[in-house]
């Protein structure tokens, strides 16, 4: 049970790190080994594709707990799920 626990206790260090090793490991894989002539440059690729993933993360973070709380008051309301059918 500690390691569950340390994994619960580190889950932002966790994934952070993952993120960035393999940020670290695809940026230089395209640096050493380039498939294509780059019609943007490097910075204005990577810094919009970083602000993407950060408006991603933002926007799932509102929008599905909102979607779930939505979702389920129809479904209470509308008297629907198996709950509903076997009371």
């Amino acid at each position: 049970m500690a390691f569950n626990e340390w994994i619960l206790n580190n889950e932002v260090m966790i994934r952070l790190g993952s993120f960035v090793g393999i940020f670290a490991i695809m940026a230089s894989l395209e640096v050493t080994l380039p498939r294509r002539e780059l019609l943007l440059s490097r910075w204005q690729r990577w810094t919009s594709n970083i602000g993407l993933v950060f408006l991603d993360t933002i926007v799932l973070r509102i929008v599905f707990p909102t979607a779930a709380v939505g979702f389920t008051l129809l479904v209470t309301e509308q008297l629907w799920g198996l709950f509903n059918y076997y009371s």
